[in-house]
């Protein structure tokens, strides 16, 4: 059964993040990667199994760090700022959220409407 897991990698070499993209290109289904030190994977494989064998990629330097993500598509949220790959957004509406392609918002969102109280931030 394929599972989505995020595998996120702080103060690695160049060396190591090339051999971490090449066992999810080689063990992943699907994948994204759009920041140099993080991969969501779609893939049969376990949170520990990620743990397991990009562990042994490291030196004495470096961290890991793999969440394993909700499994139901209606439980899956993302907020996300990418301002040059349609791609990546597409990737992450499409396969990951699972939402058709020619309607990746599906209903939009509620507003919220009238003045900013005083203490709210504006943002």
């Amino acid at each position: 059964m394929s599972q989505f897991s995020v595998i996120i990698v702080d103060n690695v070499e160049s060396g190591v993040r090339e051999l971490i993209h090449v066992a999810v290109k080689t063990h992943a289904t699907d994948w994204w990667h759009e920041f140099p030190d993080v991969w969501i994977v779609k893939s049969d494989r376990t949170v520990n199994w990620w743990q397991e064998r990009l562990d042994i990629l490291f030196g004495i330097s470096g961290s890991l760090l793999v969440l394993g993500l909700p499994q139901t598509p209606s439980d899956r949220s993302i907020g996300f700022l990418l301002r040059t790959s349609t791609k990546s957004s597409n990737w992450l509406e499409g396969i990951y959220q699972e939402r058709p392609v020619d309607d990746p918002w599906g209903a939009p969102p509620p507003t919220k409407s009238g003045p900013v109280a005083d203490d709210e931030p504006p943002f």
